[in-house]
């Protein structure tokens, strides 16, 4: 038969390649190949064969020649060959250690050339990984490469994503056969010769499987198994297609061993001996638990679903708050709670040996008189506790936290674009920078010019008062050519319809931050409902997401703790350690469930505040807070809320706090005036606090008085500068800050520092420094920049954090203004913030600031800056007016485009002032400024005035 290659049996052949599977509970899973199958040749292309997975091999590229051309730069490859018997799954990776070069790998057809369409490079690092790799039957090629030029050693695992199975087939494509054929014959394999290749069988001829009738299976406790008729345990009912057989029944913890005979009408022949020992597994875990409860009912009615029957199943078991209340044979069970409250149930499969499986999904039900929620004391407030809760709700809704140590949940769910690698969908990564662990979620990486559009979905979620915020941590290593969003999206139709929550757009004005950064979304317009949500990932290559520590949580925790929540209870006694009393239960992030009730509460009439078992207050059932004022710092108090119910009260759980002392406010508006007769008054704002008792005035930093007024008077015998500051003290004497410091000419003061120097030319030079409080604007300050160090009276802050501000810039030719040096700061891709600051300087009605600017590159030119004016301090935090003057450069302009800027400064006159100029520019190039002057000064650096006297 022409393309047919057949093998003719001249004796009873039997099975081949039998595999025998350690199954679950009292199963083992025996697998074969027909008599007769042989594998293809090795490929003249590939230079090691793959026998059977899981499989690991160590190698170099080095040396190897450069064979296959693999997506992208590469180097010299190893090949090797697969030959899968079936459809099938696998995963490839050269990650856990091992491999020391930029690797990459790609997975080839058989004829040498075409690709797959899996691909990876800088999966961990610089190594590579492919995952999830669905592969027909056939024989394929996975070929380890380097990027450009690099080489080395490598470690190569390649494991199976589906059940164990002989990578031996009866049916074989040998397209592959067909080049090594061309090959053999010195043909060139090219386009013209392979275009016209049929695809060739490997295949069993018709007498063959005519003569086979079927396949015995036999087992013994012990080796050799013979094939008789004691140690028959099944055929495979005259199927002579089926190669699989699942023997069950067996005893775990047991060895036992097997052969395969092929069963032909005029004998049998047996395969090799293999072994396997079922063990016991935990069983199926039950799912899908729900509850049903009447208004003000104590006894919560439980479902669940179990639909796979384990054949060891004994009996079902019930835990409300993290105890055993009873156990069930049937998929439900009513519980009666001992008083109204929350309670949280889950529900767990129990085997014929005492083994647990896996806990349900939690639920959260509501019995009896519910009590007030998540109540919170915030304590080290001074003289007060502040308490929050929320109102009774039957249906709370079940706190989340995923922070993927374990992995994707398995109740989420990742889609995607079908057909395209693993690697670019949501998988698990470690990071050493996690916000929460090890591990992060991420997406990314498309192939060049490839659309991808990936979620990563939630379970159902009931939303209630303990889960209505929902905050998760994220970041994009974004590169330029991405120009497609991401989003967070909720449903609340099981994911059939979906909106936007928030929107991250590359091109747009919200980019993804390029560090972690926390998102906050309030859901509480969800509340009654289930949703799910989403975090869909699009994009036409080149951009990694990353998510971390996503929590839904009552609104005052946003993100507060990094343990999961979403487990049963035993007490919830404070706030800040809910996961401490809740974390050695269980560890349960399944889905959670639905718990359908009427949502009406019973009558609530009001709330009582107890503190420390005693009650201090009485409020209606509108009121959700209270503050505490009858307390002494330094002591502890426990606080409880009940719900007030005609029947009864409920409580909730008691949360403790202890108020401390803080020192008072620092007065404030401190002013004061002083006259030729030295005579001095002070005033200043009323201190408002609860235990003020006094206020200490300070003179040059020393004490003068202390008194209760808010005015104070002295008179002074010398004609001097002060300093006036006040302090406000409390009950237990704890002092404040002072308040703002008040500088006061008093009398008659003459300028100071005068000297002389003997200047050129028949002139003589004069320096004085001005009376404190000089309106006089006889003196300039000027900076050109041509030392070579920077100047030490010039203050640089470095705010946009990344290791680089204003320095002498002299890269290589004139850059400054007319001279060879200016100043300069060098862009930051994610926007400048860096600031140049002058010293303290005495202001008058005739200040003014000039000063040149550039950009360095015409490619980059669009530089920004602000000039801002200050008057309590040099710091970039003291500069709160707005700015004085905001520049941008246009495109194209530089490297020598200098431009005057001036500005006015005399609505600062009789005034100390700082000014500074802050580089704003986004991703450009390099800010140039130079030739700063600034006229019109009282006081410079130095507190010196000069003025030339023009004598001769």
């Amino acid at each position: 038969e022409a393309g047919t290659y057949a093998f003719s049996v001249l004796s009873s052949l039997p099975p081949v390649n039998l595999s025998a599977e350690s199954g679950l509970d009292g199963h083992s899973i025996l697998e074969w190949s027909p008599p007769g199958t042989t594998a293809p040749p090795l490929l003249e292309c590939a230079n090691e064969l793959i026998e059977s997975l899981p499989f690991t091999a160590t190698g170099s590229n080095l040396g190897m020649g450069n064979d296959f051309d693999v997506s992208g730069s590469d180097n010299e490859d190893v090949a090797y060959q697969l030959y899968l018997s079936d459809a099938a799954t696998i995963n490839i990776t050269l990650c856990g250690g091992g491999t020391n070069y930029d690797s990459k790998l790609e997975v080839f057809n058989d004829d040498c050339i075409t690709t797959t369409g899996y691909y990876n490079d800088d999966f961990c690092g610089l190594q590579s990984e492919i995952d999830n790799v669905s592969l027909e039957a056939g024989v394929y090629l996975i070929v380890v490469d380097g990027f450009s030029s690099s080489a080395g050693n490598y470690t190569l695992n390649v494991t199976s994503a589906t059940a164990a199975r002989s990578i031996i087939a009866e049916e074989v494509n040998a397209l592959g056969y067909e080049v090594q054929k061309l090959r053999a014959n010195n043909l060139p394999v090219n386009a013209a010769n392979l275009s016209g290749a049929v695809r060739h069988y490997y295949e069993h001829t018709p007498a063959t499987l005519r003569q086979l009738v079927n396949y015995g299976i036999y087992r013994g406790t012990t080796s050799p198994v013979l094939l008789e008729a004691g140690n028959l345990v099944g055929t495979t009912a005259g199927d002579t297609l089926a190669t699989t057989y699942d023997d069950s029944g067996l005893v775990n913890g047991t060895t036992y061993y097997y052969r395969v005979s092929a069963i032909y009408d005029d004998d049998e022949a047996g395969s090799e001996e293999v072994s396997a020992t079922p063990v016991n597994h935990l069983p199926t875990a039950p799912f899908g638990l729900t509850a049903t409860t009447t208004e003000g009912s104590l006894v919560a009615d439980l479902a669940w679903e179990y639909p796979v029957a384990d054949y060891d199943f004994n009996h079902f078991a019930i835990y409300r708050e993290g105890y055993l209340v009873g156990t069930s044979t049937t998929t439900d069970y009513s519980d009666t709670a001992p008083a109204g409250g929350i309670y949280h149930y889950f529900v767990v499969t129990v085997d014929n040996d005492g083994a647990e499986s896996e806990p349900s999904n939690t639920i959260s039900v509501g019995l009896g008189n519910i009590p007030p929620l998540n109540l919170i004391a915030v304590g080290n407030l001074d003289g007060r506790v502040d308490l929050t809760w929320l109102a009774p709700n039957a249906n709370p809704g079940e706190p989340m936290f995923e922070s993927f140590e374990e992995g994707m949940p398995a109740d989420w769910t990742v889609e995607g674009i079908a057909g395209l690698p693993a690697s670019d969908s949501w998988r698990i990564t470690a990071s050493a920078t996690a916000p929460d662990g090890g591990q992060v979620a991420m997406c990314g990486d498309g192939q060049s010019s490839e659309f991808i559009d990936e979620w990563m979905i939630t379970n159902d979620i009931p939303v209630g008062g303990l889960n209505s915020t929902l905050s998760f941590y994220h970041y994009g290593s974004a590169l330029s050519w991405d120009n497609a969003p991401n989003y967070l999206k909720v449903s609340t139709d099981g994911g059939t319809t979906w909106d936007d929550l928030l929107t991250w757009d590359p091109v747009g004005a919200t980019p993804l931050p390029s560090t972690w950064t926390l998102e906050v979304v309030d859901l509480s317009s969800y509340t009654g409902a289930v949703i799910r949500l989403a975090w869909e990932y699009t994009s036409t290559y080149g951009e990694f997401w990353y998510l971390d520590a996503i929590e839904m949580s009552a609104p005052a925790r946003a993100n507060s703790r990094p343990l999961a929540l979403d487990i049963p209870v035993v007490q919830i006694t404070d706030k800040s350690n809910v996961v401490e009393d809740l974390g050695n239960v269980v560890d349960n992030h399944n889905q959670s469930g639905l718990t359908p009730r009427e949502t009406r509460e019973r009558e609530l009439t009001g709330y009582e505040v107890l503190r420390d078992g005693s009650s201090i207050a009485t409020l209606d059932a509108s009121t959700l807070s209270y503050t505490d004022l009858a307390v002494t710092n330094g002591t502890g108090y426990c606080y409880i809320i009940a719900g007030i119910y005609p029947d009864g009260n409920s409580n909730s759980n008691e949360s403790c706090a202890t108020p401390i002392n803080h020192p008072p406010m620092a007065p404030v508006n401190l002013q004061g005036t002083a006259d030729d007769a030295h005579n001095v008054s002070l005033s200043w704002d009323a201190n408002t606090d609860y235990d003020f008792a006094s206020y200490n005035v300070y003179r040059n930093g020393a004490f003068v008085v202390n008194t209760t007024a808010t005015s104070f008077n002295e008179n002074l015998p010398l004609s001097s500068v002060y300093t006036y500051q006040v302090t406000a003290v409390d009950v237990e004497e704890m002092e404040s800050a002072p308040s703002n410091a008040l500088i006061l000419p008093v009398g008659n003061l003459p300028p100071s520092t005068l000297s002389a120097q003997s200047g050129l030319d028949g002139t003589i030079e004069l320096h004085w420094t001005g009376p404190y409080g000089s309106s006089a604007g006889n003196e300039s300050y000027a900076q050109d920049f041509e030392g070579l160090d920077w100047p030490t009276e010039l203050a640089t802050y470095d705010e946009d954090g990344d290791g680089i501000t204003w320095a002498i810039y002299y890269p290589s030719e004139d850059v400054g203004h007319n001279s060879p040096q200016a100043a300069g700061v060098i862009y930051n891709s994610s926007g400048n913030d860096d600031w140049l600051v002058t010293p303290a300087l005495g202001a008058s009605g005739s200040s003014s600031i000039g000063f040149w600017a550039s950009p360095q590159d015409p490619a980059y030119s669009e530089e920004s800056f602000n000039v801002l004016v200050s008057t309590t301090g040099g710091s970039p935090s003291d500069f709160t007016d707005a700015a004085v003057l905001s520049h941008e450069f246009p495109a194209g302009v530089g490297p020598d485009a200098y431009e005057e800027f001036n500005v006015d400064l005399s609505a600062y006159a009789g005034e100390t002032i700082w000014v500074a100029i802050q580089c704003t520019s986004l991703d450009m190039f390099v800010l140039k400024v130079d030739d700063i002057a600034i006229d019109g000064l009282t006081s410079v650096p130095g507190g010196t005035l000069a003025l030339r006297t023009g004598l001769r």
